[in-house]
């Protein structure tokens, strides 16, 4: 198949596209939800798009003219949840913020997307779900107010039901952000959209001068496990646009950990003459750890040696070793 035609074998939502039946029903949920002004808690692998998909429903929404305010719960530390959106609304409505209350709008409409939400701290829980109970706020900075309605959009990587079993996720807030779920599947879980997705950001990566992508590749890319998910995909994609000026992509374009694998770390290795060495197998399962670490941690390299169980030093040593 002429790779400019396996873009227009696919389904779309904004940025988001797939052909999978995973990704249809996807597809269905956030344009029925981003139709309302529903809470919406988009589950998913660390990579799969939840961040792309939030900003899809904003975008489809009635509020896609108004302010989206993000907040990673990752990097709130011990600040306060609210005092977080605080600061936000006093740069976004810095007049309105500065005048009496007598002189503001009714109302302003506007969406808040708190990505990791299962990071939060039971204290920072407590606070959100204020915001959650009652979505009209009214104090912004030390004695302004604003009057404005929030439509919430929360993110997780974690099974939230089983933190509220181990009573590290309040129940009640559980309960408030789960109104419209919506689960994004890894990328391994919905394969036959792979060249889909690796053409549609070589495009965006090659412009025009869109490169061929030999068959084999295809098959190689259908065959790795994607631990970091449509996020490596995408990152090979740009790596590829930089390192790799040919006219057709081949094996040899792709990285060693690609490249190496005949099939998942899930599968048996195949038995034979042309097996790899115990030491290369080593050294292939711990690029993949590594990467499926990093990705987890977000690029934090403290948190992905916590993750492996390695001290830093370690960790350090093996990425440069394997150039990751």
């Amino acid at each position: 198949m002429e790779v400019r035609e396996y873009s227009k074998k696919c389904y779309q939502f904004g940025m988001m596209i797939g052909k999978s039946r995973a990704m249809r029903r996807v597809f269905h949920q956030l344009a029925t939800v981003s139709r309302t002004t529903t809470t919406v808690l988009i589950k998913g692998p660390v990579g799969s798009g939840k961040k792309t998909a939030a900003r899809e429903i904003h975008l489809h929404s009635p509020r896609k003219h108004n302010p989206l305010f993000q907040i990673n719960c990752t990097s709130l530390s011990h600040q306060n949840i609210e005092q977080s959106l605080n600061q936000q609304l006093e740069l976004y409505y810095p007049e309105k913020v500065s005048t009496k209350i007598s002189t503001l709008k009714p109302q302003i409409e506007a969406t808040l997307l708190l990505l990791n939400v299962d990071e939060l701290t039971l204290n920072a829980q407590a606070g959100l779900l204020r915001i959650t109970e009652n979505p009209m706020l009214h104090n912004v900075g030390q004695s302004r107010k604003v009057n404005i309605h929030l439509r919430i959009i929360a993110t997780t990587s974690k099974d939230l039901r089983s933190l509220v079993e181990e009573r590290k996720f309040r129940e009640d807030l559980f309960y408030s952000l789960n109104i419209f779920p919506v689960e994004l599947p890894p990328l391994s879980a919905r394969k036959e959209d792979i060249p889909i997705l690796f053409v549609y950001f070589l495009r965006q990566f090659y412009g025009k001068n869109l490169p061929d992508v030999n068959p084999e590749v295809f098959n190689r890319l259908k065959e790795y496990v994607w631990p970091g998910n449509v996020r490596e995909l995408r990152n090979l994609a740009e790596r590829l646009a930089l390192a790799c000026k040919n006219k057709l992509i081949s094996m040899d374009c792709l990285p060693e950990e690609i490249r190496a694998i005949h099939k998942s770390y899930r599968q048996e290795t195949q038995t034979g003459l042309d097996s790899p060495t115990l030491e290369e197998s080593v050294a292939q399962l711990e690029i993949h750890l590594i990467r499926q670490a990093l990705m987890k941690a977000e690029g934090n390299k403290a948190r992905a040696a916590k993750l492996l169980k390695l001290p830093p030093s370690t960790l350090k040593s093996k990425m440069k070793k394997y150039g990751l």
